[in-house]
């Protein structure tokens, strides 16, 4: 899921989300528990749709995403 928000650099619902990480409901909403208590999504509500909520990832998620991919990429240390 981190990845899938890292990549398309934006919010998404939760649902478009669980779909895109190839998750089960179930299993992507404890996902998005555990994300969220360590701080690494936040959820806010849609302006365009009040049933809606958005996830996106936090400034600490995104600078933890930056790091793993140069690593991953042999650009780093």
């Amino acid at each position: 899921m981190l990845l899938v928000l890292y990549a398309v650099d934006r919010r998404l619902t939760i649902g478009r989300l669980i779909r895109a990480a190839h998750a089960t409901p179930t299993t992507g909403l404890r996902w998005l528990d555990f994300l969220e208590d360590h701080d690494l999504i936040r959820r806010t509500k849609s302006p365009l749709d009040s049933r809606a909520v958005l996830v996106s990832l936090t400034e600490a998620a995104e600078q933890l995403m930056d790091t793993y991919i140069l690593e991953a990429m042999g650009m780093r240390g």
